[in-house]
């Protein structure tokens, strides 16, 4: 591999590198917001579940009607939070999908990079060794020819 081309790579590879790394983060923190919203999720159906269980027992205690118009306003607002969460999922959800596929291209651009680079290595090697062939044939027939054996 030339000079050039050699450090070509490398600081390609190198940029290759970062893109890729910066893909991977993103990708986690895109996980990591889906993740939390999930838990959101979570946490406003449970505490709905314990609202409501909590309701139903007042009832069969005889609620009165001003703690049934608390109830109907505390769960409306519940449910108000578990559809923006939800719709806050949605759109997790399509980051997320859109930083896998980031990351995935940016992964294969990097592969495709290094096995270039490594082509480039190997045609390298390759060019010394019949370099090096040469050398000793050229060696050897310039012995040869002064032996007298030619």
């Amino acid at each position: 591999m030339t000079g050039k081309k050699k450090f070509r790579a490398e600081t390609v590879l190198a940029m290759r590198r970062r893109h890729e790394e910066e893909a991977r983060q993103s990708f986690a923190a895109a996980r990591t917001a889906v993740d939390a919203v999930r838990l959101r999720i979570a946490a406003l159906a449970a505490a709905m579940e314990a609202y409501d269980a909590e309701m139903r027992q007042a009832i069969q205690a005889g609620a009165d009607r001003r703690a049934m118009e608390t109830y109907r306003q505390c769960a409306t607002g519940i449910r108000r939070a578990l559809r923006d969460e939800k719709r806050r999922l949605e759109v997790a959800d399509r980051t997320l999908q859109i930083r896998r596929e980031d990351l995935l291209e940016a992964r294969k651009a990097r592969e495709v990079l290094s096995r270039l680079r490594d082509r480039l290595a190997l045609r390298q090697v390759l060019a010394e060794r019949s370099a090096e062939t040469r050398r000793h044939d050229d060696a050897h027939a310039a012995h040869a020819a002064a032996r007298g054996e030619a």
